[in-house]
């Protein structure tokens, strides 16, 4: 069932990325005729891919009738043309995605289960609970911030926070987009689909 899991990209009948989804779903949005499967640069319906040849030691999944499936990776909707766009939730996982989990004062690489977030200005010296205002930070270097300003703790950010432009599109995350993707994103869009938002209302920490 791992397969069917595996990640697939959407594209608009502009050819332009919209979305993630699994195999599972692509494969019953192209059995319902909604879209068709994508594979260098050739549309295919259902049944003729259900006839694509499956290379030897390729992944692939089994149809109803014990048929070797390739894996889709690439669908194209037949109807829809919008380009969604998603608010990114202020979670606490989401701004360790967002900092690449690099502390922003030291830049060590840090575990999530490590990881603290900091408010740069201090909520009890009015700091507001936005992107603009949170980073991941070493728990010791919290600590040693305490209730106070970056400048005051002879602290300096590696960058300033700012709030995500990408949309929550998957839940595990896509390090580097698969090569055949690439195609059809601009560099932004790499970016965005590199990381999964996740939708999860984390607590945060000060």
């Amino acid at each position: 069932m791992a397969s069917l899991q595996k990640p697939v990209l959407v594209l608009n009948k502009h050819w332009k990325a919209v979305h993630i989804e699994t195999v599972r779903d692509a494969i019953i949005k192209a059995f319902c005729g909604n879209a068709k499967i994508l594979h260098e640069y050739t549309l295919y319906d259902i049944e003729e891919w259900l006839e694509f040849p499956v290379e030897e030691g390729e992944v692939c999944i089994m149809s109803a009738h014990q048929r070797k499936v390739k894996l889709p990776t690439i669908i194209v909707l037949t109807e829809y043309s919008e380009i969604p766009t998603f608010e990114v939730k202020l979670t606490r996982k989401n701004i360790m995605i967002r900092d690449g989990f690099f502390c922003q004062y030291t830049g060590t690489k840090l575990k999530a289960s490590v990881a603290t977030i900091d408010h740069v200005i201090p909520k009890s010296r009015g700091g507001k609970n936005v992107w603009e205002n949170v980073v991941t930070s070493h728990p010791d270097v919290n600590r040693r911030k305490s209730n106070r300003t970056p400048d005051e703790a002879g602290l300096k950010l590696f960058r300033s926070p700012v709030k995500p432009m990408w949309s929550p599109l998957f839940t595990a995350t896509i390090r580097n987009p698969p090569e055949d993707w690439k195609p059809f994103l601009t560099t932004k869009e790499q970016e965005r689909f590199a990381h999964a938002w996740s939708k999860e209302n984390d607590s945060q920490e000060d």
